[in-house]
């Protein structure tokens, strides 16, 4: 009995099964006095086995797989002590569900029988460690599935985090339960603007952030009234943001909602590309009709002002039939013009172009400029400290440049300043997402800045649409802009624009750079005194004219 309570001392606490086994096995072998011992602990569909030799160490535990163990698939049959003539018992632990929950096995050398005594002591001693064994089995079994259940929620913590969505759940109450911190630097939030934990103070600290309030709370509201719906809607910021909201419900076990997850998406770089792919496949049908309707319009402007000319020459028509004919021919004329600027925004025209330094070119036409813009505009020019090449047609570059200074001088009809400032940029294929014939690398950039009345952004959206245009009737024909556009893409560039209503407006030119050719290095200029020039070797043969027997005139000094 003293033996049986220093092993229930032993057992008590013991925090793991294979070492409460241990003691097991190291008692009952002392208690019988077997030779070695060996047992296993069943562990779901597998079992560890562990062994005793004669000498009392401890051997490394093995697991096998329970379905194949002979001792476990004999005891599992009949759970009760098993006795065999070779001096060996095998006894079972049974759990308090009557499952086999590990099992002892002792042998003896010489092989001696167990006598009934010792079968109790050792059945006994079994009984006393089977409430240990179970013990620690469920402790390390929730420590099992407590450690995975954190490395779940730490897996599921860091893959929510790591997301580019912003994230934020509620329970049925409309409590915020849990969020990521995308989702509060999308909307601008701090931890103590969550501390509450109510989603409808929330949802009204963000109304006046979204473009369309009211709309925004009425599909809130649906979702709270159907809480097993999903919605998906995009929402639009006033700082020009614009988010993908995705909304459903978060289910229980048994299938009713006991919350809702909500998932933000920017996609304001999305809706950036997709309005300029958009332009740019609307401005290319836009100049493929035009080409085509400029080269018949073409042709039958030309035998307009053909037979206009006939008229004139063959029969010299008094007043007021003259005047009427050299109106035609003017008008005629114009839109002679007008077809040369469809077609140069059609690309239909080929496009001669010559290497050109961008500063001397601006200060080419700097003179120009200053006139269009007129003495109520303060015209300042700021030019790159370094060369800037470029490969142009000079003349088309020219009235892009006039176009843009003529727009700048209507956008200030009270008066104010230009800035034209040349700069080199680098840009990556990210930055010319949407410019489809532009290609990353070095660019020289021309920048007409105003202090005027600015664009809208309605204006901003159809700035470059041929034929559009925001002065009044017979003050623009809307092919100024367009013209440029396609003058530009047409040299591999892009115009970019920047304005805000009231703000002011920067038109920027953005061509590709090129390196200029090295100036030509003079050749040094040789002085001949009068002797060297009248005695050069005779196989040098002598300028038409010149005799160097004659005297050397002196330089002019």
């Amino acid at each position: 009995m003293r033996r049986l309570a220093d092993l229930c001392k032993r057992l008590n606490g013991t925090p793991d099964p294979l070492e409460a086994l241990g003691i097991l096995l190291q008692e009952a072998m002392e208690a019988v006095g077997a030779a070695e011992a060996s047992g296993g602990v069943v562990f779901n569909d597998d079992v560890v086995v562990t062994q005793r030799p004669s000498d009392g160490s401890p051997a490394q535990p093995r697991r096998s797989r329970a379905a194949t163990h002979a001792t476990y698939q004999r005891l599992l049959r009949q759970a009760e002590v098993l006795t065999g003539n070779d001096g060996s018992a095998a006894v079972p632990l049974v759990d308090s569900t009557k499952g086999l929950l590990a099992w002892i096995e002792l042998k003896r050398t010489p092989t001696l029988s167990f006598l009934a005594t010792e079968i109790e002591l050792i059945e006994a001693m079994a009984g006393a460690a089977t409430l240990a064994l179970e013990t620690a089995r469920m402790r390390c079994e929730h420590r099992h599935f407590s450690r995975a259940s954190d490395e779940a929620s730490s897996l599921l913590s860091a893959t929510i985090e790591s997301t580019m969505d912003g994230i934020m759940a509620v329970d049925a109450n409309g409590d915020v339960v849990a969020y990521n911190r995308r989702f509060m630097e999308m909307w601008g939030l701090e931890d103590e603007d969550l501390t509450g934990g109510d989603s409808n103070d929330l949802l009204l600290s963000l109304l006046g952030e979204i473009k369309d309030p009211v709309l925004f709370f009425e599909k809130v509201s649906e979702l709270y009234w159907q809480p097993e719906s999903e919605s998906y809607d995009v929402i639009e910021l006033r700082d020009g943001r614009c988010f993908e909201r995705f909304s459903r419900p978060r289910p229980t076990d048994g299938g009713r909602p006991a919350g809702r997850v909500w998932t933000f998406h920017d996609i304001t770089e999305l809706k950036k590309l997709e309005s300029q792919l958009l332009h740019a496949q609307k401005m290319e049908a836009i100049g493929t009709l035009a080409g085509g309707i400029a080269h018949d319009f073409n042709n039958i402007m030309t035998a307009v002002i053909g037979y206009t000319d006939l008229l004139m020459l063959e029969l010299s028509p008094p007043a007021p039939y003259r005047g009427f004919l050299e109106n035609i021919q003017n008008a005629s004329h114009r839109a002679i013009t007008l077809v040369k600027n469809l077609l140069a925004f059609s690309k239909e025209e080929a496009l001669p172009t010559a290497k050109l330094e961008c500063n001397a070119l601006l200060q080419n036409v700097a003179g120009l400029l200053k006139r269009l813009v007129g003495t109520e505009v303060d015209f300042v020019l700021n030019l790159s400290s370094a060369p800037q090449g470029i490969l142009v047609d000079q003349g088309q570059i020219e009235q892009v440049l006039a176009n843009l200074a003529t727009n700048a001088r209507d956008a200030m009809p009270n008066g104010g300043t230009l800035a034209v400032d040349v700069s080199a940029i680098e840009l990556s294929a990210s930055e010319l997402a949407g410019h489809d014939t532009a290609k990353p690398g070095a660019y020289v950039q021309i920048s007409f800045s105003d202090t005027g009345l600015g664009i809208d952004e309605t204006a901003r959206s159809r700035i470059f649409d041929p034929f559009y245009t925001t002065k009044e009737v017979g003050k623009g024909s809307g092919l100024g802009l367009s013209i440029s556009y396609g003058i530009v893409k047409r040299h591999g560039g892009f115009i970019d624009v920047a304005s805000g209503e009231g703000m002011g407006t920067t038109f920027s030119v953005l061509l590709p750079k090129v390196e200029l050719a090295p100036a030509p290095r003079p050749h040094p200029f040789v002085s001949l005194s009068k002797d060297k020039a009248r005695n050069l070797p005779a196989q040098f043969p002598l300028l038409p004219g010149f005799n160097k027997h004659a005297p050397v005139a002196e330089p002019p000094r």
